[in-house]
């Protein structure tokens, strides 16, 4: 997965157990591919740990 966020960012994909002792460090942006196009129709923001790719799925305000 990438991540568009002050240039590209790869978030490497871990297995269950690796996410499980992961201290997070949670990065925000939009979801983009290897070169940085992103989708016309809408954007794809996300929180992502940068370590083990984990979703944050709680909305901050």
């Amino acid at each position: 997965m990438y991540i568009l966020n002050n240039g590209i960012t790869e978030i490497n994909e871990k297995s269950f157990i690796k996410k499980l002792f992961c201290k997070h460090e949670f990065i925000e942006g939009e979801h983009c591919s290897s070169i940085g196009l992103t989708r016309i129709s809408g954007q794809d923001i996300l929180i992502v740990c940068k370590h083990c790719g984990k979703v944050n799925n709680k909305l901050k305000f």
